[in-house]
């Protein structure tokens, strides 16, 4: 009856009391009992119980019982008169989840055995409740509180690596402190969550007390657990932190928490955090570019690095591998040889230096493979592009059965791009015999949107053989980049900037913000530069295509759309250059015109041929001799633009014309009379559109982007004046 009398007494002391008490006037044997349950914090409602334990470290019988008073954990049992200052506190109750950031849906308990001499506060938290179990093995060996109390502590933070962390009683770490010990208390207690229900939370916690406490040490199965745990929290640790942080502010608190990454030994090599770059560091390499040329040979990388560096992603749970929805290497094959093709590159990395060895190359394009260095935790750090020449004198693979359905399919869609887009070119530019489209059209015309959607349906395929293959032997690429050409460089003459996508897209890949038309083409004569190396010189054209035939043409194609590029851009003297080698090969005539490279379509997978009642020509040879004539005259050459202009003019019926200075009239006349594509472009390269299209505004000099277009990808605006 007594002991329940004082426990009530004690119960409304405790009510009585105020938070923080400085302790004074107490009498002999009588301790001020306060603190804080912390896993993340108690809430108010949690229950709170003191055992008191004599001489010999066992408890008296006596209880005294508490209520958590708020949501920060926080108890106070007011004074409280012990035989000895020795007692254990237990903390049920339910609390602040730090992983999930939301209160757990089931209670918890928590242990501390503790000295409460010269101590103002005495809290309870996951450490406290591990080391509770082996402080009283190690008592029950004889040792006193405080060495009991001192090695089970050590232990336990060698156990998680934490040696140098080990200042102070655990027993007065706060999560709220900003402390290192606060960081490892909060650290420790969310590996301590992790994979579990919060049903098991007490049980798991129970069981590692016993182990640690039996034993001093967890057993190699119990780390490997730990140590697999650790791999769920890996990206997640700045969130853990600004949940505990967020909770404290609802509370109306404000702390700071440590970086948590910095207290766990998440490689296993006895040093937590040094997997982790330090705030203000940089991961830097000496150079990212390599080129080897079509022999191989062996160079080195070197980088600046704090931390350990990897080639491969080292942790579970990260891969490498694309989305199951677009075919991999291992599910088909493009080419028509088992036999690698391509750059054979073996790379390692030792003392944070890469070291990179490519053999002779067995493929005629130039290869490019990239190297990624990763931290620990997957981190992608570090780029190394390493390009190989190619050597010319060994043929590229040739198409698989699968590989030809691929084209097929491409082609297919490819075709219907070109029709699309050639019909509205023509259309725009009063070029047409199907009649005109008078500027301003509306965004939501369909004639737009259709032809925008149907260029990148075929962009979108052609970017999936480009990754399929950049997976497999990776030789392919510069061929693809002739058939994205064009489908891109009409799109600026029409839409000027344009979204430039060269790789399919992710699942969940959100719209992409659009590139200056004038870095498209760039970019489109770099590429096609690069194509020239891979293709060979024969006399294809016409409009009946193979896959085969299709898929590997003729370079003579890439110099003509190396010459429309480059004249678009103003560099009609390379243009010209192109230009005259494809008239000097000798293998097109004005009499076989306009079959030069033309497509029928049909539904024939392994033929890339195009039926709509019409061909499509995508280009003539006439008028290839025009726009050599351009050049020439753009040039200076007005005798040698004139005599062009008449070589394509007597084939038509046309008198022989004089007049140097009309040169680019007597163009635009055979374009009209002739019909013949790239009518846009030459207008507004030569400043003629506004006039001959009547155009009131320069404006109209683009068209509008599709309105669904605009309103769904959020990172492009409209073209003024629409």
């Amino acid at each position: 009856m007594k002991k329940l009398l004082l426990s009530a007494l004690v119960i409304i002391a405790a009510f009585a009391c105020e938070k923080d008490p400085s302790g004074k006037g107490l009498k002999s044997n009588e301790y001020l009992v306060c603190g804080k349950v912390e896993k993340g914090p108690f809430v108010n409602g949690s229950t709170i119980k003191l055992q008191p334990l004599d001489a010999n470290y066992n408890p008296t019988g006596s209880i005294f019982l508490g209520d958590i008073v708020d949501h920060t954990g926080y108890f106070n049992l007011g004074k409280v008169n012990l035989s000895t200052p020795y007692a254990t506190l237990t903390a049920e109750g339910y609390f602040f989840n730090e992983v999930t950031g939301r209160l757990s849906k089931g209670p918890l308990t928590l242990n501390a055995i503790v000295d409460l001499r010269d101590k103002s506060s005495v809290n309870v938290n996951i450490l406290t409740h591990l080391k509770y179990y082996r402080i009283r093995k190690l008592l029950g060996k004889g040792m006193s509180f405080k060495d009991a109390d001192t090695q089970a502590q050590k232990e336990l933070f060698d156990a998680f690596s934490l040696g140098a962390y080990n200042e102070g009683d655990a027993s007065q770490f706060s999560i709220t402190s900003g402390t290192d010990q606060a960081g490892v208390t909060i650290a420790i207690s969310s590996l301590l969550l992790t994979g579990l229900t919060e049903a098991q939370v007490t049980e798991s916690l129970a069981k590692l007390g016993q182990e640690f406490g039996e034993n001093g040490f967890f057993s190699t199965e119990t780390k490997e657990r730990l140590h697999i745990a650790m791999f769920s929290l890996i990206g997640k640790t700045e969130a853990i932190a600004q949940n505990v942080i967020t909770r404290y502010e609802f509370l109306g608190q404000n702390i700071t928490v440590k970086d948590l990454a910095m207290y766990l030994d998440w490689d296993g090599n006895g040093v937590p955090g040094d997997e982790v770059i330090p705030e203000g560091s940089a991961i830097t390499a000496d150079r990212t570019e390599i080129e080897f040329p079509a022999e191989g040979g062996t160079c080195t990388v070197k980088v600046s690095s704090p931390v350990s560096l990897y080639l491969e992603v080292p942790s579970p749970g990260y891969t490498d591998t694309p989305p199951a929805d677009i075919l991999t290497a291992d599910d088909m094959s493009l080419y028509d040889t088992h036999e690698f093709i391509g750059m054979d590159l073996d790379a390692s990395i030792a003392n944070n230096e890469i070291t990179i060895n490519v053999a002779k190359t067995n493929s005629r394009a130039e290869t490019t493979k990239e190297i990624h260095v990763y931290d620990y935790f997957g981190n992608d750090l570090i780029t190394v592009t390493v390009v190989q020449k190619g050597d010319k004198s060994l043929d590229l693979p040739g198409l698989s059965s699968q590989g030809e359905q691929f084209v097929g399919i491409i082609a297919e869609s490819f075709a219907d791009a070109m029709s699309a887009i050639d019909l509205l070119e023509r259309m725009y530019s009063h070029n047409s015999s199907y009649g005109d489209i008078n500027a301003p059209l509306s965004p939501s015309d369909s004639r737009v949107s259709q032809t925008w959607d149907k260029l990148y349906l075929a962009i979108g395929r052609i970017n999936q053989m480009r990754d399929q293959d950049a997976r497999g032997m990776a030789v392919y690429g510069p061929l693809l980049d002739f058939f994205s050409s064009l489908c891109y460089l009409p799109m600026t003459e029409l839409w000027g900037a344009l979204p430039y996508i060269m790789k399919a897209p992710q699942i969940g890949e959100e719209g992409s913000p659009r590139t200056d038309d004038k870095e498209i083409v760039a970019d489109i004569v770099r590429r096609l530069e690069l194509t020239l190396d891979v293709t060979n010189d024969k006399k294809d054209y016409g409009y009946d295509w193979t896959a085969k035939s299709l898929f590997f043409m003729p370079n003579n194609f890439v110099k003509v759309l190396l010459g429309k590029a480059l004249m678009n851009a103003g560099n009609y003297e390379e243009a010209n250059a192109y230009l005259q080698e494809v008239q000097a090969s000798g293998y097109y005539k004005l009499d076989e015109d306009p079959y030069m490279f033309g497509l029928k379509r049909n539904n024939a997978l392994t033929k890339a041929e195009i039926d709509l009642g019409q061909n499509v020509i995508i280009f003539s040879y006439c008028e290839v001799l025009l726009s050599l004539a351009e050049c020439r005259f753009r040039l200076g050459d007005e005798a040698g633009a004139l005599a062009l202009v008449n070589e394509v003019g007597t084939a038509k019926g046309w008198p022989q014309v004089t007049e140097g200075k009309q040169v680019i009239r007597y163009i635009l006349q055979l374009r009209k009379e002739n019909k013949y594509p790239g009518m846009f472009a030459f207008l507004k390269r030569n400043g003629l559109a506004e006039e001959e299209l009547g155009l009131t505004s320069s404006n109209y000099l683009l068209l509008p982007l599709p309105q669904g277009e605009v309103t769904y990808n959020t990172l492009i605006v409209q073209n003024p004046g629409y």
